[in-house]
């Protein structure tokens, strides 16, 4: 196993399936917002790294949605 922060988990849609279905079982509601919260940060992590990656005179995130 590697020591750095880019490790991943991959999943098939089947196994994907699978986990959202034992999180419901086991936490019930609160295994969905876990699932939506991940989603919800690794969204704004990948969405500013790609606008970095264009430009720093592209501006912040909320200046471009603005």
């Amino acid at each position: 196993m590697s020591n750095n922060n880019t490790d991943k988990l991959i999943l098939s849609p089947d196994s994907f399936l699978n986990l959202l279905t034992t999180l419901v079982n086991y936490f019930g509601s609160a295994g969905e917002s876990m699932i939506f919260q991940m989603g919800r940060e690794n969204g704004r992590v990948f969405s500013k790294e790609v606008l970095s990656k264009q430009g720093e005179d592209q501006g912040s995130l909320e200046q471009r949605f603005r």
